[in-house]
């Protein structure tokens, strides 16, 4: 054989091997996903529920607890409040939905109610407030020296429940008012989180949870999933930054991140109402049966659906559906 076909030989060769390290590499990373995968769905099954009152979270102040001011928004919360932090007094709505599950739409329907301010998403800010404060505020060596004045870490004791309202600032500043709105007091503050339940394992979810609860104790959440897998992966498919991802993979995350968004509805109990865009994007009366949730009259009743961020574009074109003039939260 001529030494150019012996050398085109080891060329295609060593070609192969390579393509062969190639996908054997992408099946061991796609063997390591799935199984984080599964590990979590075998937490997920031994997770107990919380109950939507934990007597253990809301330590009476030297106030003691408070008459909650919001108590048709928030009848089961309970508030420590303190001369510096009355968490109760703001009002919160809060989506957590799957990505590419109607969520833009839901939101801006949910923003045309009156007294409902809303807005989009914030890059996962719940988790990464949790996490900073778990590193700062919440750090052992920092509560540790609580009231040690004269310390490397030293500082006056910080009562219970304070730390809420700085959290809900935070959400404030992102989404103010106009400036002719000067009287924004009742508003509801919403927004919502497409991140949530990503990218955490079943043992943390509760922890994250429960943030929420004490740092939100007036909020209402909508848990909106999209319970048909085949169609959810097929659109996560179409988005550019999925491309090159195994099928297999994301129907497998999908299915991970349904069961993630019910045991989130499941751990809020009273205080969150699950939504499934599957059903409420042909169905109006979805959408007006969280209306009457969230405690407005009939009158608020949506008559179609909205359309917003579909085919891939942000389309800004919403139907008509203005409100009645008499629509009023339920008195």
């Amino acid at each position: 054989m001529p030494s150019s076909y012996r050398q085109i030989n080891k060329v295609l060769f060593a070609g192969v091997i390579v393509l062969l390290l190639f996908h054997f590499q992408r099946f061991a990373v796609f063997q390591c996903q799935m199984a984080e995968i599964n590990t979590d769905q075998a937490a997920f099954e031994a997770l107990p529920e919380l109950t939507l009152a934990n007597e253990s979270l809301w330590e009476l102040s030297e106030n003691g607890v408070a008459k909650i001011p919001n108590h048709k928004w928030c009848p089961s919360s309970k508030c420590t409040v303190s001369n510096i932090c009355k968490p109760c007094d703001r009002k919160f709505l809060i989506i957590m939905s799957v990505g590419r599950g109607a969520s833009t739409t839901l939101t801006w329907m949910m923003d045309q109610l009156p007294g409902v301010r809303m807005a989009g998403e914030n890059n996962d800010l719940l988790k990464k407030v949790h996490d900073t404060l778990s590193e700062t505020v919440y750090h052992p060596i920092f509560m540790g020296e609580a009231g040690r004045k004269g310390s490397s870490w030293g500082h006056n004791k910080i009562q219970r429940g304070t730390v809420a309202c700085a959290v809900q600032h935070i959400f404030e500043t992102i989404n103010q008012p106009l400036p002719q709105d000067i009287d924004d007091k009742e508003t509801i503050i919403g927004f919502k989180t497409v991140r949530f339940h990503e990218n955490i394992t079943m043992k943390n979810l509760s922890k994250y949870v429960q943030f929420v609860k004490e740092s939100f104790p007036c909020a209402r959440i909508i848990v909106n999933i999209r319970s048909d897998v085949e169609a959810l992966t097929a659109s996560i498919k179409k988005q550019k930054w999925s491309k090159g991802v195994e099928t297999s993979l994301i129907s497998a995350e999908a299915k991970l991140g349904l069961s993630n968004l019910k045991q989130i509805a499941k751990l809020f109990g009273e205080q969150a109402i699950l939504l499934d865009s599957t059903k409420w994007t042909k169905n109006v009366d979805e959408i007006n049966r969280v209306v009457d949730w969230l405690g407005f009259e009939s009158t608020c009743h949506f008559k179609e659906i909205m359309e917003l961020n579909t085919n891939g574009r942000a389309r800004g074109g919403q139907v008509n559906n203005e409100m009645s003039v008499t629509c009023k939260y339920a008195s």
